[in-house]
């Protein structure tokens, strides 16, 4: 053994090898940095990085294969992010992501080759750096010329910024190099206040006390929220050649498909779980966004689960994901979820379980909690089927017309996998419905965000800056909404897109409940600005949301001073008429007129609001 590393010590710090690593990492660089003028600026980072190392050691030859092997690292982090989520690596991401055991777990299961690549050049760096320190001597001359360096190439690489971009990530996107190191001017803004969280934070210093008249018609329904993952209509993508298999399943009990926007693509589906459960708009969060789990437990009052909770609902938070993954678990209870059933409780082998495996434990948690009580229930349940990676067959024994569905193998599996996601749900809903004699029930499943093999599709139509805007198709899904047994379910909205903010009201309306007057405010503001929430047209709607959450009795009173503020239109008078009756004079929804009770009298709860 002892000779074997004196041999690799000899070959690893002989000049022309030496030579040949350091040119093969400059160009690396070079390949992975992709863009020519941010170059200087990734040059200048392994300059830096290569004498901080220098000055560590005290070893010229030592320092080239650490630097070279840490800037390899860093580079395939950074492809393997924005592949799988469209997202640039952060410096965040080591306080939030990097140790969670939760994280951890779920890669090990979904990419694993990936993990074993890195752990390869980590493993390859290490043992170089150990073999060629033992062989080389240190130079207080090589770490006086590295703390001259030092401070020359942190200059440099700060100078070398290009100047012309509105964001960090918009810029770096695909830069697998630079990406990391230039989401460190996140940390000049950590004591900045957030708008979002002052806003959360009054809300949260009201007592919790209940909000609303929780009104009903009939008895309370059984509620069943499906978020699809990564799942979109494929005729958006197909168009006219989308065959029959793909065009099933989308549209709710009329049969008329209706786009939902998001605001996240390719990944972070726990900013749309945040977004639905909260009706908060999570990009106001800023370059917090993409930590929505962490930095939003136990901030926020008004949830649809504590809402429904206080109406008597027993609620159930169904993860395929390990409890900590991105504090999932702890962010779901905070919420007001009673229960959070994660991979390990569902007794799942991988998160890639077909959809019916999910549905199945969703009909099994039914059964055991309708045999201690008879008050009605509200399931939020993620799916994982069609989630990257698609390199592999799914359901391999299954079998559609018209496959393949797509030229690219992976395109073809994810549209195989969209098919079987139809049928399963197509099943459950009979099963659901099966139910209703002893309750009624409300099915909405929607879609959290596109996936990223759709990047290309989007950036050949509009071009590199499709993901730019918050307007663009690339951030619209889908939704539909299901009902048996619900009586006079006013019919669903069919707004050109639904922002995820109406989402959790919708639903509610459908399903015949009124729990609070801050969803009254919402499903009022929907129809005023026509499903749009960020954008909507008239001022100060949104700004009354949020004084509306901090002090629900006030909401008509907040109502009025939004509308006397937004300068709207002789034209747009009715909308925001429509919206003042809803609100202030505390009338039902259009249908549920008439036999309107209370949930913890009339449905069977288990409790008082």
């Amino acid at each position: 053994m002892r000779k074997l590393t004196d041999w690799l010590a000899f070959f690893l710090t002989r000049i022309p090898v030496v030579a040949a690593v350091l040119l093969a990492g400059l160009a690396g660089i070079a390949v992975a940095e992709r863009y020519v003028n941010t170059l200087p600026m990734a040059l200048s980072i392994a300059l830096a990085i290569g004498c901080v190392m220098a000055l560590l050691s005290g070893r010229l030859v030592t320092s080239i294969y650490a630097s070279v092997g840490l800037i390899a690292m860093i580079a395939f982090i950074s492809y393997a992010k924005m592949k799988w989520m469209s997202v640039a690596p952060n410096i965040v991401d080591l306080y939030y992501l990097a140790f969670n055991s939760g994280t951890l777990q779920f890669l090990s299961g979904s990419f694993l080759p990936y993990l074993l690549v890195l752990g390869g050049l980590a493993l390859g760096t290490l043992i170089a750096v150990v073999v060629v320190r033992r062989r080389e001597p240190g130079s207080r001359r090589v770490r006086m010329r590295a703390l001259v360096l030092l401070p020359l190439a942190v200059a440099l690489a700060v100078v070398a910024q290009p100047r012309d971009f509105k964001g960090v990530e918009d810029l770096m996107r695909f830069r697998y190099v630079t990406s990391f190191f230039s989401s460190l001017r996140h940390l000049a803004h950590l004591g900045e206040e957030i708008p979002l969280l002052a806003r959360l934070d009054a809300e949260k210093a009201r007592p919790a006390v209940s909000s609303g008249p929780c009104e009903t018609t009939g008895m309370a329904p059984d509620l069943v929220v499906v978020q699809s993952e990564s799942i979109v209509v494929p005729a958006h993508i197909l168009g006219q050649d989308t065959p029959p298999e793909l065009t099933r399943g989308f549209g709710g009990a009329d049969g008329r498909t209706r786009a939902l926007r998001v605001e996240t693509f390719a990944g972070n589906t726990w900013v749309t779980t945040a977004g639905f459960n909260t009706s908060l708009p999570i990009s106001d969060l800023g370059w917090l966004k993409n930590y929505s789990n962490f930095v939003l437990e136990g901030r926020v009052e008004h949830t649809l689960a504590r809402t429904l909770k206080r109406c008597g609902y027993r609620t159930v938070y169904l993860t395929p994901l390990p409890y900590s993954f991105v504090n999932e678990g702890d962010f779901g209870r905070s919420i007001g979820f009673d229960m959070v059933i994660d991979q390990t409780a569902l007794q799942a082998a991988s998160a890639h379980q077909t959809d019916d495996f999910y549905y199945d434990k969703v009909l099994e948690t039914v059964r055991r909690l309708r045999a201690d009580g008879d008050g009605p229930l509200f399931v939020f349940v993620l799916t994982m089927s069609a989630h990257s990676p698609w390199d592999f067959r799914l359901h391999p024994d299954a079998a559609w017309p018209g496959e393949p569905y797509a030229g690219d193998g992976s395109l073809a599996e994810y549209f195989r996998r969209v098919a079987k996601s139809r049928e399963d749900l197509s099943v459950f809903w009979r099963q659901l419905k099966g139910r209703a004699s002893s309750r009624p029930v409300a099915l909405l499943e929607y879609g959290d965000h596109q996936p990223n093999l759709l990047r290309t599709h989007w950036e050949e139509r509009y071009g590199t800056g499709a993901l730019a805007s918050p307007a663009s198709p690339a951030y619209l899904t889908y939704f539909q909404v299901l009902t048996e047994g619900v009586p006079a379910a006013p019919a669903v909205p069919a707004f050109e897109t639904l922002d995820i903010q109406y989402l959790a009201p919708t639903l509610l309306e459908a399903a015949g409940l009124r729990p609070s007057p801050v969803y009254d405010y919402l499903l009022g503001m929907r129809d005023a600005c026509a499903g749009r929430f960020a954008d909507c047209t008239f001022a100060g709607m949104k700004k009354g949301y949020f004084a509306c959450r901090q002090n629900p009795a006030a909401c008509a009173t907040t109502l009025q001073t939004a509308m006397t503020r937004s300068g709207a239109a002789a034209g747009e008078k009715h909308a925001l008429q429509a919206l003042q009756t809803r609100v202030v004079e505390n009338v039902p929804p259009p249908g549920l007129r008439g036999g309107e009770g209370r949930l913890g009298a009339a449905s069977g709860a288990r409790g008082r609001p």
